[in-house]
């Protein structure tokens, strides 16, 4: 693996969930055995950080007021942008005006645009004394639409889910390919990034791209039927067999007709993966029961689902994350966590 490129965030912001483990400023990873002392947000108590000069920075970037990620994401782009403060340098020279906003998209869709005006309503009357008074609305909008058209979640090895989101005018300059191996790759001599997880089905894919970004995507990845059907698979039903079924396509090694529908498959596929995404947002398992929890799944999903398929590869992850989290491998997990390196798990 090759580094293309390296850049540090315009602005970034940590995930709630993740506030107990990662100074909210600069995202250190804090010292949870008390052997470093972490400072606490004295109002709120629920954010930590490295330094006292982290925390300072953070409450200049309106910090005392309780807020969505998404919005403490758009302050502190705001305050960059606005202030003129001195700005980090993207590793391509591209500045924030350069970024493509979906401004007229935004505006036009009732939904968005609303969205827009509430959010411009509680950014001024929480950040009233940080923001310049001659500052248009419709500017902070276009500055708030490029954050939502641009943003990128912040990935740390250790964990399956994104930390945080950033701003990294840099690399969303690039266009988007679900097909990218890479967080960036070159590709006939243009980068492409993709902007949602290539785990997902291409109907999840493009919902998401549409919502979001106002576009089609229609790279290969997309426009291979064949990769998603691998990525649908359900199970052979025949006794004995290790193969799997793509659409109505018969088994790949008995060459049996397929059993479960690709409707059904699919359908099971999508209802896992939003499982599997409330379960990041949920704080109500420890890890020993979110363990447990997810070998009950894999249990009843694996009936109708192949190894291959995005929503058990997905949850083989999770089951893995869990077991390392418990300091513990057990010995049933090496025997499906490494059973499959299909196109969606280089």
């Amino acid at each position: 693996m090759h580094t293309l490129a390296r850049e540090k965030p315009l602005a970034a912001v940590l995930g709630p969930q993740f506030q107990d483990f990662y100074c909210a400023t600069c995202f250190a990873e804090l010292d949870v055995n008390g052997e470093t002392e972490i400072l606490m947000c004295d109002d709120c108590s629920e954010v930590s950080y490295c330094s006292l000069k982290c925390q300072r920075q953070d409450w200049r970037s309106v910090h005392q007021k309780p807020m969505t990620t998404t919005m403490r994401l758009c302050i502190r782009t705001l305050l960059v942008t606005l202030r003129n403060s001195e700005r980090t340098p993207s590793f391509n020279g591209a500045i924030i005006e350069d970024l493509e906003t979906n401004y007229k998209e935004y505006r036009s869709s009732p939904s968005h645009n609303q969205f827009l005006s509430d959010m411009v309503t509680i950014i001024k009357s929480v950040g009233h004394n940080v923001f310049p008074k001659s500052v248009e609305t419709n500017k902070m909008i276009a500055i708030i639409c490029t954050v939502l058209c641009n943003a990128f979640g912040i990935m740390d090895d250790k964990r399956v889910e994104p930390i945080g989101s950033g701003l990294f005018v840099g690399l969303a300059k690039h266009n988007h390919s679900c097909a990218s191996t890479s967080h960036v790759v070159f590709e006939k001599n243009q980068i492409t990034i993709s902007y949602v997880s290539r785990m997902l089905p291409t109907f999840e894919r493009q919902k998401s791209i549409r919502n979001v970004h106002f576009i089609t995507c229609r790279c290969e990845m997309c426009r291979n039927d064949d990769l998603d059907f691998i990525g649908l698979a359900s199970r052979c039903e025949t006794a004995n067999c290790s193969g799997y079924v793509k659409g109505s396509n018969p088994c790949g090694v008995c060459k049996k007709p397929a059993v479960v529908p690709i409707m059904e498959s699919s359908s099971s596929t999508s209802k896992l993966i939003d499982i599997l995404d409330n379960l990041h947002k949920s704080n109500e398992f420890d890890s020993t029961t979110q363990y447990d929890y997810l070998q009950n799944l894999r249990k009843e999903y694996i009936r109708i689902l192949a190894d291959c398929n995005v929503a058990i590869l997905q949850l083989d992850e999770q089951i893995a994350y869990c077991a390392s989290d418990l300091k513990k491998i057990p010995d049933n997990l090496s025997e499906y966590s490494e059973s499959w390196r299909g196109p969606f798990n280089h």
